[in-house]
């Protein structure tokens, strides 16, 4: 496993726990996912869709679906400066 990928697991590893630690906290685990979850992917896609505006080179793949859906707005953000970083 490369260097990056190493990195990337790791980050959302330790995202993922947070989000369900804050969310068990509030008492609404289900709710705040389901809205988590739409915010990404709604964020994902605002990302993709403005891509030849904005110049960043995020894609529709099974990753980055996957980290908008868990990770929510945070995950987008997250990729978005990874992606910065890494090229």
């Amino acid at each position: 496993m490369t260097m990056a990928k190493l990195i990337w697991v790791a980050v959302h590893a330790v995202m993922g726990i947070a989000l369900l630690v804050a969310c068990k906290k509030t008492g609404a685990l289900i709710k705040n996912l389901l809205i988590c979850s739409v915010l990404g992917l709604l964020a994902l896609t605002l990302v993709v869709s403005t891509a030849g505006y904005t110049q960043l080179n995020l894609e529709f793949n099974p990753y980055t679906i996957t980290t908008s859906v868990i990770l929510g707005l945070p995950g987008v953000i997250m990729m978005l400066l990874l992606n910065l970083l890494f090229h």
